[in-house]
């Protein structure tokens, strides 16, 4: 069993791994899950803001004010007197209310937000099937090209040989010219063949690796430093700016171990370029 981990530049490196190893990495890490995992929690979260509509409202308030000495005047304003007041005041107010009735509209929004959160897992348990039925059928179909390889590399070494004796014959005068060429063109046709499959393998390794190799950004990788959840070569890092080199072992508490299999320079957007393994 193998599986085959890919670069940008389309180089490989081949690692062995299980089936139940594939498909295990590929629920912890495919976004796809990530996203249906958020839509179950934020399911969940309307159901309780809706649920609170059940509860009893209460609100408070506090108010502080000032107030002067009053003047007094006469009807020709010739004579003012003035009294004196208090100069400050406040007030305090509390207020409750219950929803008594409201034509069932409360209870129905809370039995569509239920629903709406049940749907939501459904679609997180329809996710996690198709996602094992994708990685499990992939994987399968790598082993099914392997094998097919193995018979078509097996078939070239046999046409070999036989071209080789052929070419002796030939030489002999037993046969014709057109036995070497028959013999040629069957080897051509395996290689072309085997080609074929190099390409269909590349291609379905290609999303194996896209669906199991975590995603993790910036921010994320960071809180796992200071977690104490990542290692390089077995000894704990604490340093974001840590320098990795090529064949050193990564560790990530639940998310497995990788193997820097190569650094490959620089992109156009000035991102270093790793290629990476899974270890099992």
């Amino acid at each position: 069993m193998g599986l085959l981990f890919l670069s940008a530049k389309a180089q490989v490196t081949e690692l062995p791994m299980a089936v139940e190893e594939v498909v295990q990495l590929a629920l912890e890490n495919h976004s796809q899950l990530k996203m249906s995992e958020q839509n179950v929690n934020i399911a969940k979260q309307q159901t309780k803001v809706v649920e609170l509509q059940k509860l009893p409202s209460l609100s408070a308030s506090a108010s502080a004010f000032y107030l002067g000495d009053a003047h007094l005047l006469d009807p020709d304003f010739s004579k003012v007197a003035t009294v004196p007041m208090p100069h400050f005041g406040n007030t305090y107010g509390v207020q409750a209310s219950q929803l008594i009735f409201k034509g069932g509209l409360v209870k129905r929004n809370i039995e569509m937000y239920r629903l709406r959160e049940q749907i939501s897992e459904l679609d997180l348990q329809r996710d996690r099937q198709n996602i094992k039925f994708l990685v499990t059928a992939n994987f399968l179909d790598i082993e099914r090209l392997i094998n097919q390889r193995n018979v078509y590399l097996n078939n070239r070494k046999l046409a070999q040989q036989r071209l080789e004796n052929v070419r002796k014959f030939y030489q002999q005068g037993m046969v014709t010219r057109n036995e070497v060429i028959r013999g040629e063109l069957m080897i051509k046709n395996l290689d072309q063949a085997i080609l074929i499959l190099d390409n269909n393998r590349a291609t379905l390794n290609y999303q194996l690796a896209t669906a199991i190799l975590t995603n993790n950004s910036r921010a994320k990788a960071l809180s796992l430093i200071k977690g104490e959840k990542v290692k390089v070569n077995w000894a704990m890092i604490d340093k974001q700016d840590f320098e990795i080199e090529e064949s050193d072992v990564l560790s990530i508490r639940g998310f497995g171990r990788f193997r820097i299999m190569s650094i490959e320079g620089r992109t156009k957007k000035d991102k270093i370029r790793v290629m990476i393994g899974a270890l099992v």
